[in-house]
């Protein structure tokens, strides 16, 4: 890897931080933007590794935060947030890191308690259940949910 110009460095670092003025994004987000408009490998890497080290990129942090999500601001099941982590680069390491703390017992209720809030009283149990597994929940999670909530194997 040869050394980028000072000029495309601080091009790459502030097309960079434009990116991040909107969200967190994983390196992998960055690295493949930065590619998007351009910016070759070298220059792309040196602003990474300034921004890792500056705090500004933390795929750690991007994990802990999708997985606040999934758990109170927009609650899915541990397969999307999975699937969510992967898509944005996050490393499997990383990704299971956040699966362990964020699975659990508890997937089952944040999935009742997302049916109960959409849910319309002509809802079937095959349609709450199709929307279950659309959010990410897990097949043990949907059938205690859908036999919770529509009462079937009493």
């Amino acid at each position: 890897m040869s050394q980028p110009d000072h000029v495309s460095y601080q091009k790459a670092m502030r097309a960079a931080l434009r990116l991040l003025r909107h969200r967190d994004r994983t390196a992998t987000e960055i690295r493949e933007k930065l590619a998007q408009k351009g910016f070759g490998e070298p220059e792309t890497e040196l602003a990474l590794v300034t921004l890792q080290n500056s705090g500004y990129v933390d795929d750690s942090r991007v994990a802990d935060r999708a997985a606040e999500i999934a758990l109170t601001d927009r609650p899915s099941g541990r397969l999307r947030l999975e699937h969510e982590l992967r898509a944005r680069g996050t490393s499997e390491e990383e990704i299971e890191r956040v699966i362990a703390e964020f699975d659990g017992p508890d997937e089952a209720d944040r999935a009742e308690t997302l049916l109960r809030g959409r849910m319309k009283p002509e809802d079937t149990p095959q349609k709450s259940a199709s929307f279950l597994i659309r959010n990410g929940f897990d097949e043990d999670a949907v059938q205690t949910v859908i036999e919770r909530v529509y009462d079937r194997f009493e």
